[in-house]
């Protein structure tokens, strides 16, 4: 009898622990906080980063860049499906990496972005 509730015992053990490891929370996805990078963000950031710091440029190469210069840009990533956390990683990322002394502008241009 011994043996048959040690493998019992087993049995149930590795069951649960099966079913922990498939329980939908157990692969829950990264929080959308501000300045935690998801991997769809990062993707982003990877691909767009260069044209995010091209378009930039050519807006700062005709007049001084303004936050609504950058607020083109934030309606952009909110068209394509984005939320504004998503959209200020991405834009802060690729700013920061790629092209940062166009930083301020876009820093003060998500402030108006954020709720409350």
């Amino acid at each position: 009898m011994a043996r048959r509730s040690s493998w019992a015992g087993a049995l149930l053990t590795g069951l649960a622990a099966a079913g922990i490891a498939l329980a939908p929370g157990a692969a829950a996805e990264q929080p959308n906080v501000y300045g935690v990078i998801t991997p769809d963000e990062s993707r982003e950031i990877a691909s767009g980063a260069a044209s995010t710091c091209a378009a930039l440029a050519r807006s700062a190469s005709t007049a001084a860049l303004t936050p609504d210069d950058v607020g083109l840009l934030i309606d952009g990533y909110l068209a394509d499906g984005w939320d504004v956390e998503s959209t200020a990683d991405i834009l802060t990322a690729s700013v920061d990496r790629g092209c940062g002394q166009y930083l301020p502008q876009v820093s003060q241009a998500l402030t108006a972005y954020q709720p409350g």
